[in-house]
């Protein structure tokens, strides 16, 4: 996945991939990206391990990952939807 490269990610393991999962399932069932929060719950991963997987601007690299435009700096988690 050339977005992993690009991230400095490398190959994408298990892990990253149930992330990317729950996130694109989550997505089209809510019609709106989850929160790290959320993701946290779906996946059973906390916090430090989503921080590993995707290091930097976690949130933002798992939108990218999983298809999805990250949500623009600024922008409230309330006014865009978080879950």
């Amino acid at each position: 996945m050339q977005a992993a490269e690009l991230a400095g990610l490398g190959a994408l393991g298990g892990h990253h991939w149930k992330v990317i999962a729950c996130v694109r399932e989550e997505a089209a069932r809510c019609g709106r990206l989850p929160t790290l929060q959320r993701i946290e719950k779906l996946t059973g991963f906390g916090a430090g391990e989503l921080h590993r997987l995707f290091p930097g601007r976690t949130a933002s690299l798992i939108a990218r990952l999983a298809g999805f435009a990250p949500r623009p700096s600024g922008t409230e988690r309330g006014a865009a939807g978080g879950h």
